[in-house]
């Protein structure tokens, strides 16, 4: 799997390892990570731990992060908080023991041990996130547009009677396709992709049951088994504009090798698709649950429907929580910080900080201004968040012309039991 899947798998699992994967932070506060309560509703618990805005964590070994400067402090600070996790006591170790797994079983690939944007800090990040920005750019993502719009489209036909089911129909394949699409994956092969895709996400972040984790496991060594494959049988000079095209060129500028593309192809589809999916379904699944701003929304689309993807990313963030490793001894905010302690700096809870949001638990499509980070901050700052907006924008205005009434089925969604990603993993709705 990529560098990046390594990270967030070691972070959950360091989390589960514990017999009752309860984290007494200081102050008394106990939280169970791995909880039904939490994982269904953190925020009660982030408002309880808000008291200090950082938290020794014995679970860890670390350090909790919760308000939205403090968040921002670490985010922006790369010199003193590495997104490295081999220099980081815990999850370096646990990261080292992944590979080794992955080896016992035959399911190694070197593009592994390459590293990516999300797993270095600069100059290498500096030099990664450049080469792959050409793929980002405005032109790229207006040229997919109509690709977008017409999957999403053929994506909502799939009804089952009166019932369509948000994510397996939707969220999970649109994300996939698009980023396949981006990379220069042929049509005739798309499809295999995409399942590739779902049994990476299926696993992400470690704290899946264990049929997940082979299927995953295989998913990600045939998926870089396939790039290696697209790789060398491209023909020289092909379609040079989409994603992996820009990647070939800086190959044979000797700006990267061929494990760097293969790494950096996997980290845009795991970044892509993850975050894209659960955006999509729970930026759903917060308006059907206040059908008087659905309402409205559906009114003034082209008034609201930005502000309301905006107010949807700080109200239910898709990433919850990443991590961080410390550079060197010092002291922050009061405490003392030790070289390579794990800070996890909680997004979600930031999001929600009342000194960044006035009514923080109140959902608010016209709030103005809204301060979120659900897509990072500072050097590591979400390259794809442009596009993560762009599907999610087509996928709501989809939904809200196809449909002319949207119900929840059920009152009590199956929330993904994931500390690091919070979504759903169903959202049927009734049509």
């Amino acid at each position: 799997m990529s560098v990046s899947t390594h990270i967030n798998q070691a972070v959950a699992w360091s989390v589960r390892k514990s017999v009752t994967a309860y984290d007494t932070v200081t102050g008394g506060v106990p939280i169970d990570l791995m909880g039904h309560g939490f994982l269904t509703n953190p925020y009660p618990y982030y408002d309880r731990l808000r008291a200090d805005k950082m938290r020794r964590s014995h679970l860890i070994n670390g350090w909790w992060q919760v308000d939205f400067e403090g968040v921002q402090h670490v985010l922006r600070h790369p010199e003193l908080y590495t997104a490295d996790a081999r220099t980081s006591d815990g999850i370096g170790k646990q990261q080292r023991k992944l590979a080794e797994r992955a080896r016992v079983l035959n399911l190694h690939d070197e593009s592994t041990e390459s590293p990516n944007m999300l797993g270095v800090d600069p100059p290498d990040h500096s030099r990664l996130r450049r080469l792959v920005t050409r793929g980002f750019t405005t032109n790229l993502l207006a040229g997919l547009t109509p690709f977008i719009e017409t999957t999403a489209a053929a994506c909502v036909e799939q009804t089952d009677g009166d019932i369509f089911e948000v994510v397996g129909k939707l969220a999970e394949p649109l994300p996939a396709l698009v980023i396949a699409e981006m990379l220069g994956v042929p049509p005739a092969d798309q499809e295999q992709f995409r399942r590739w895709s779902s049994d990476m996400i299926a696993n992400t972040g470690f704290t899946s049951k264990p049929d997940k984790q082979l299927p995953a496991m295989r998913a990600a060594y045939d998926l870089a088994q396939y790039f290696r494959k697209l790789i060398r049988e491209r023909p020289l000079g092909l379609n040079n504009d989409d994603l992996i095209g820009r990647l070939l060129a800086a190959e044979r500028d000797d700006v990267l090798d061929e494990n760097e593309v293969i790494s950096m192809s996997v980290l845009i589809l795991i970044a892509g698709h993850e975050t894209t999916t659960r955006l999509i379904s729970n930026a759903l699944y917060v308006l059907l649950k206040h059908p008087e701003q659905l309402a409205q929304l559906r009114e003034a689309p082209d008034e609201l429907l930005d502000n309301t993807i905006e107010e949807c990313l700080r109200y239910e963030s898709p990433v919850q929580t990443t991590a961080r490793t410390v550079v060197s001894d010092h002291e922050f905010d009061g405490h003392e910080l030790r070289r390579g302690q794990t800070i996890l700096t909680f997004v979600g809870a930031a999001n929600r900080d009342p000194q960044a949001n006035a009514n923080p638990n109140v959902f608010d499509i016209h709030r103005k201004p809204i301060k979120q980070i659900s897509f990072g901050y500072g050097v590591h700052f979400c390259l794809g968040a442009a596009l993560a907006r762009l599907e999610t924008k087509i996928a709501l205005r989809t939904l809200l012309q196809r449909f002319p009434t949207i119900e929840l089925v059920d009152a009590r969604p199956d929330w993904s039991m994931n500390p690091i990603f919070r979504g759903l993993d169903s959202l049927p709705v009734r049509i």
